[in-house]
This record gives structure tokens, sequence and C-alpha cells, in this order.
């Protein structure tokens, strides 16, 4: 490159990290859900959404078998049927279920005596298809009443910075605290309070003019400069908030949110009208991170089912699901044009991907921590990262490897530590130098008492 390309780099440190998942989960009984009914049909449809449909859905067509609606379910396979109406004895699917069944379903998984016979007595009834039990979980969310959060429970679980890094977001609690970056002490602008639970995902629009939270079961956009509510969604969403986005032009806001270990449902949000434009499961557990492609088209999504997908947002269709990650999936990134992606996660891994062949092309760094938060600024040759225990990479020189090469494919270098485990980072494409001086603040010793209180720490980097 002919000029170094400037990036602010701020990191999150959090001394606690909880193993349910990236995010504090927060207060304990805020995601309620509703019975499921005793119906035989519901209770067999039940089984087969929460143990067979995972492999066995549109997408997976685990040989060659969709259980996800009656038709292609009585379908079956390239082998013949796996149901027959009324009579269990002779279904393949039935047998499958039973202890000494070779092939045996799930594979890695004996179902109980008393969900087998649910199935069998639902095959036996002929097939009844209950359309309820597999509705979208928008449909079946319990009502759940929040309070306020204790004085002494101010976690911070997301930053962002915006596109000029002149201010600096965090979500403290149910607040949006906002930040002067461009002065030396960060004085706060202004504090925004729109949720009671948590704050667990911030973004900014490219034009820096607005600014959405997501929490609890709730999405607010406001206006950066007057500080007030521009927009605010609530019905539908099932969930926390635990990654949102703005696409590029600022017309559409992508949020994830779905039930911890069930299920991330993406939700497309229309400013202009405050309409929902689409809504869909696109993940098995939670979203983590998701970015929109540079021109908009694509959405890439990490979960904690171990998988990155790429999504058409034109038609919601999933392009490329990305396999490899052997624990939770914690950030995601698009290059330049959108023919790859950089992924990382709780296995230590950080990859990067083709979307056209689906195949790993380069593994970075060798860390022996999380890998929880991860940039490719818009020049596309250098990718950041940081990690659980604290410590900034950048990588350049990126080398795609050929087969199962074990290169570690680019460059490495230690940019900064934010002494604390890691937990997201936010930071501009392109940062000013006087936001590059600006020193971090520092919390108080009350802080540092308050359960879940994250530090702040700025990190300047210059590359090439």
């Amino acid at each position: 490159m002919n000029s170094c390309r400037q990036i602010l780099f701020l990191f999150l440190g959090v001394a606690v990290w909880l193993a349910a998942g990236r995010c504090p989960a927060g207060p304990v009984g805020a995601e309620g859900r509703p019975s499921r009914g005793s119906g035989t049909a519901r209770a067999a449809l039940t089984t087969l959404k929460t143990e067979c449909f995972g492999c066995h859905n549109e997408q997976k067509k685990k040989g060659g078998l969709v259980l996800t609606s009656r038709e292609t379910l009585l379908k079956g396979n390239d082998d013949g049927a796996v149901v027959v109406p009324g009579k269990p004895d002779v279904s393949r699917m039935a047998k499958a279920l039973l202890r000494e069944a070779d092939p045996h379903m799930p594979p890695k998984k004996q179902l109980s005596d008393a969900q087998i016979k649910t199935i069998r007595d639902w095959i036996k009834g002929g097939v009844v298809w209950d359309a309820t039990a597999l509705a979208d979980e928008e449909s079946a969310i319990a009502p759940v009443e929040l309070v306020a959060l204790p004085p002494a429970y101010q976690p911070v679980m997301t930053l962002a910075l915006s596109p000029d890094g002149k201010k600096l977001a965090v979500g403290r609690g149910g607040a949006v605290v906002l930040h002067d970056a461009s002065q030396t002490n960060f004085p706060v602008m202004a504090e925004m309070k729109g949720h009671l639970d948590a704050v667990q995902a911030l973004a900014w629009s490219e034009d820096g003019r607005r600014l959405a939270s997501g929490g609890f079961r709730r999405v607010v956009v406001w206006n950066a400069e007057s500080f007030t509510p521009e927009h605010e969604w609530t019905n539908g969403l099932t969930g926390r908030v635990t990654a949102i986005g703005f696409s590029p032009g600022g017309n559409q806001l992508a949020a994830a949110d779905g039930t911890t270990g069930q299920s991330g449902l993406l939700r497309i949000l229309n400013l202009s009208d405050g309409r929902v434009a689409g809504s869909w499961r696109a993940h098995d557990d939670t979203i983590y991170d998701l970015d929109f492609s540079h021109d908009g088209k694509q959405l890439a999504t990490a979960s904690g089912d171990r998988l990155v997908k790429v999504w058409d947002l034109a038609s919601k269709q999933e392009l490329a699901r990305l396999e490899g990650h052997t624990a939770q999936v914690l950030g995601v990134a698009f290059n330049t044009n959108a023919t790859q992606v950089v992924s990382c996660g709780a296995d230590k891994e950080l990859k990067v991907w083709d979307i056209k062949t689906r195949e790993k092309i380069i593994s970075l760094g060798n860390h022996s921590a999380a890998v929880t938060a991860v940039a490719w600024p818009d020049e596309g040759n250098v990718i950041i990262a940081g990690t659980d225990s604290g410590d900034v990479y950048s990588y350049s020189n990126l080398k795609p490897h050929t087969g199962e090469q074990s290169s570690r494919g680019g460059d490495e270098k230690k940019i900064g530590n934010a002494k604390e485990v890691g937990l997201c980072a936010a930071g501009t494409r392109d940062a000013k130098p006087s936001a590059l001086t600006a020193p971090a603040p520092k919390p108080t010793a009350k802080d540092c008492s308050m359960r879940g209180h994250a530090p702040v720490m700025s990190i300047p980097s210059i590359i090439g």
C-alpha cells in the first residue's frame, strides 16, 4: 500500500465469562416458554423438531430425507418410505429409534421410551400433522414482565464506535451511554434509556446519524444527534437481541434473537415504515454476530451451533453453510467483494472461507484462547482479531492454503492487550489521527466492584 490505514480498535473486557455463551445471560427467568400441550401429534412433532429437524431439513437433507413437512415425510428418501401411516411396526423411522437398531436414529442419542411410544402412537393414528407444534417461535411467546435492573448490576456487554471515530456507544446495563471519543477524557455526551434488561447489541448506521440498540425482546433506533428514539420494535421478538447491524445505506436493520440452545432467528426491519420485512430461523442456537456485505445483498451469521451461514437477502435463502468450527462461532466479517468471510470462535480458531466453494482456505494464528471478535477493514488486506485473553492481533499478506496445508496463512502481529478477558470489540475502518491519541476512560474503584463491569480500553494501531 502507498499509505497506511489507521484503525482504532476499542476492546471490551469482562471479569466473568459465562459458560452458557459469549454474552452474560442477565436476569434468570427472562425467557419463559409456554406449555407445548399434551396431544399425541403435538408431542410427536415436538420431538421430531428438537431431535431430528436439525439434520433432516430442506437445507441439510441428511440421507436424502426431509422431515419438516408431512408431504416430505411421507415421500421418504431414495430407499423408499420411512413412515407408513397406521403401521408403526413396518415404518423404518419407528424401527430406527429402538436401542438395538442399526442404523440408529438419532445417531448419537437414545430417545426415551416415552418419546418412542409417542411417535409410534402418532404413526398408528395416521401421522396427523399439528402445524401449531412447529410454528415459528414468535407465535409461542410467553409474556414476561421485566423489572428494572438492580443499581449494582450494570454490565457492559457491547460497544460500538461511530464511523468517524468521534462517538463511542457503550451498553451499560439497560442504558446506552454515549461518550465523546474525540476528547482526551471521553466525557459522557448522553445516556439513553430504552431497555429494562441489559443491552447486548449496538450498531451505528453508515452515516453515523443513527444508533441501534438491542436488549430483551426490544430493538431501539436512536437519533444520534438529539439522543431520542426514532423507531422501536417489540412485537414478535422471542428472546435477547444478541447481534444487530445496519444495511449499507441504512434503509434496513438486521437483528438476531432467539432462545439459547434452541434457535437463532433473523429479523430484517425496515426503517422507512417500521415494517418487519423478513423473519426466519437461521440457526439452531444463538446468533453471536452478523455482517452485511458491502453491496448490501448478502448477510453472514455466526452461531453457537458451530456454523457460519451466508444469506441472500432478496430471497432469504441460504447461499452457503460453512462447517469446520468445533465450538461456538463468535464473530464473522465479509471481505470487500463478498467472495470470502472470516470467522472466529470459542475453539480458538480464526478461519477464512471461500463462499463459492464453501471451503476453508486460510487458518490464521495459533491461539491459546477463544477468538471472540474479528474485523475485516475496507481494503481487505488486513484482518484484525481479539481474543478471550485480551490480545489483539493483525493479520496481513494473507496466503490461501492448498489442501490441508498447515501454514498459518498470513503474517501475524500482536498490536495490543486489553489485560482483561475479551468479550467484544468495536472499531472504525478509517479512524482520524485525533481519535487515535485519545486515552480510554478508566473505571473507578466503585465501578470495578460492580458485578459484570467491563473496563474499556483503546488500542491504536497503524497497519500497512
